[in-house]
């Protein structure tokens, strides 16, 4: 008599096995999290978003940095995307406003796996640290062309402080994403608990 093909366990034909599961959630939100990007890489690039909400924003980053670098002690004068001041001027564009690694960290946490209610809070808080970490940065920046040479201040603006607000992107994400599978476990051992 012949066994039956039902009762051979085929790990590789299972499609509820863990590995399975894991390699479907990782490939789904690598595909969400690319679909999500891309989306919001044209957005930005298109004309109307550009003059509507990035150029506002910026002269709004302009004018928070200048209220901050105002509170520091120093005199300060904003027009536009321009903070002037008696020791050093900066101009704010695309980049110093942190709109990219904001959006970067929102898309990873949209495209993640996890219950919706997981993804609010991490998606509040998340982005309100990057917002405040990069303001900052930019008072950070503004010291070191005060006080360093410009070349220095070139390198801190393009390699250390890019480099660290990715990683701190990276980390608040991952630090996100262990906190939103602790409490969806947990949520779900309640839930199984009470039925």
């Amino acid at each position: 008599m012949m066994p039956s093909r039902l009762s051979v366990p085929n790990r590789l034909s299972d499609t509820n096995s863990p590995r399975r599961r894991v390699r479907r959630s990782v490939a789904g939100f690598l595909l969400v999290l690319g679909l999500l990007v891309t989306g919001t890489e044209v957005l930005l690039s298109t004309r109307w978003i550009l003059e509507r909400l990035v150029g506002p924003e910026l002269d709004f980053f302009a004018l928070v940095l200048g209220s901050l670098l105002e509170f520091l002690g120093e005199e300060v004068q904003v027009v536009g995307q321009y903070v002037y001041t008696g020791r050093f001027n900066l101009k704010m564009v695309q980049g110093c406003d942190a709109l990219r690694p904001v959006l970067l960290f929102l898309c990873a946490v949209l495209a993640s796996p996890v219950r919706w209610w997981t993804k609010l809070p991490g998606a509040v808080v998340g982005a309100t640290i990057l917002v405040v970490a990069n303001f900052i940065r930019l008072v950070v920046l503004f010291y070191v062309g005060v006080h360093c040479s410009s070349n220095t201040f070139n390198f801190m603006h393009e390699n250390v402080s890019q480099v660290g607000f990715i990683l701190l992107v990276i980390v608040l994400w991952v630090a996100w994403a262990l906190w939103a599978v602790r409490r969806t476990r947990r949520d779900s051992a309640a839930l199984e608990a009470a039925t």
